[in-house]
């Protein structure tokens, strides 16, 4: 299950948990389960973008935003979405503080 890696994270907390349900996913799957939360139990902003590799870069394909305190699970659903790699970016903040960024290492999705 591809989770939040200090390698893969532009701006990385270790106060942040996040990963996905499965390593890649196949054409029968219909959607990507992401389960994320807050280790130090204070509520933070959120957005969480799944994001798809077009092959020079990566693009955001779907937003979820929120807030949190604890743990949550969230799904991506495939439908309509392209074949490739994917990534999911974590967006966590507090009022006129530092946005830190999670992220996790590439996916694959097949259709």
């Amino acid at each position: 299950m591809p989770a939040y890696s200090q390698l893969h994270s532009p701006n990385y907390s270790p106060n942040f948990i996040g990963h996905t349900d499965y390593d890649s996913y196949g054409v029968n799957a219909t959607s990507i389960d992401f389960e994320h939360g807050v280790m130090n139990g204070i509520t933070h902003n959120y957005t969480i973008a799944l994001e798809y590799w077009n092959g020079s870069s990566w693009n955001a394909v779907e937003l979820k935003n929120g807030t949190i305190r604890t743990t949550g699970t969230m799904k991506f659903y495939l439908s309509g979405k392209k074949a490739g790699s994917y990534r999911i970016r974590g967006y966590y903040w507090q009022s006129g503080g530092t946005t830190w960024i999670n992220g996790t290492p590439a996916f694959i999705v097949n259709r």
